[in-house]
């Protein structure tokens, strides 16, 4: 089972930010997650994952989420909350993959 996971290189700093209601998100991630981890979020799309990182507090006030069912899209109203973001994200993806693994081992 291979998994992607992401790091600072994934992040971007838009030249423009995204705006939306009026807040500026000047960076952001752009990448189909479940695409990348097949083995492990096959079932998802990238609109239920969302959720699911919205169930899981993974997503903050500094967090927009605007995804796409062949797309995932997370805007930051700065670096550190995108850090933090991706952090969460490979722990979900991380996690999800060892209780697949442990099931299997079953």
């Amino acid at each position: 089972m291979e998994l992607k996971l992401y790091s600072d290189d994934d992040i971007r700093k838009d030249a423009v930010p995204y705006t939306y209601q009026g807040k500026e998100y000047p960076y952001s991630f752009i990448s189909d997650v479940p695409g990348d981890n097949p083995d492990v979020l096959g079932e998802f799309d990238n609109h239920q994952l969302a959720d699911r990182l919205t169930e899981h507090k993974a997503v903050t006030g500094a967090v927009l989420l605007d995804c796409e069912t062949c797309c995932f899209y997370a805007y930051f109203t700065n670096l550190p909350a995108a850090r933090a973001f991706i952090k969460k994200l490979n722990a979900y993806i991380s996690q999800k993959a060892r209780l697949i693994r442990e099931a299997h081992a079953f």
